[in-house]
């Protein structure tokens, strides 16, 4: 996993959790991005693939000095998947109240518990133009353009997440995403480009 935090404070399960001091790892994030107060840039997270952790994909909180933060092209697959793990989700911001968060273009599957949670966040904030299938999705945030479906990878019991010619995410990402996808290959090669890690 990539942990990144700062400015740790006495937080379950101790003052030094999530930080580079803390020598555990106890819950199996993909990427766990926390405690981030006085930092007031933006942070960028696109092209990535968590495929079953633990607990979270993509998890961000308690960092309330951000400019903006955009979330977007990750492909996240069954996270959340040990059984100790009561709040485990695909993925999550929370905490987050400094500028506006936008979460897009991400294809998000779930077994169970949270597909995408966000809460406490700044004004502003969105998820849209996600695929997100199976698992739930809390309110309070403003959502749009959403497919809830499944998105029809190559072969995912075999770790290949790109998509298949049928997949809903094929030109259905928004005109905001990366120049290239996870495999370097060039957005957009279809009339628009496509949800998550993989370009068709």
């Amino acid at each position: 996993p990539i942990y990144c935090a700062t400015g740790c404070s006495n937080h379950e399960p101790g003052s030094f959790y999530g930080s580079a001091e803390f020598n555990e790892i106890w819950d199996g994030q993909g990427i766990y991005f926390t405690r981030n107060f006085n930092y007031t840039g933006s942070a960028l997270f696109e092209n990535n693939l968590a495929v079953r952790n633990g607990r979270n994909g993509i998890n961000i909180d308690h960092s309330t000095g951000f400019y903006r933060i955009r979330i977007r092209n990750n492909t996240l697959f069954e996270n959340g998947v040990t059984s100790t793990t009561t709040d485990g989700k695909g993925l999550g911001v929370s905490g987050c109240s400094g500028g506006p968060i936008r979460v897009t273009n991400n294809i998000i599957v779930a077994t169970s518990g949270e597909a995408l949670q966000m809460r406490v966040l700044s004004t502003g904030t969105h998820a849209g133009y996600n695929v997100i299938y199976g698992g739930s999705i809390n309110s309070g945030f403003n959502t749009y353009g959403n497919i809830f479906a499944d998105p029809l990878f190559v072969d995912p019991q075999l770790s290949d997440f790109h998509l298949t010619f049928n997949s809903p995410a094929r030109d259905a990402a928004n005109q905001f995403f990366p120049e290239a996808d996870f495999d370097e290959t060039f957005r957009p090669k279809g009339p628009a480009s496509d949800i998550g890690a993989f370009e068709y």
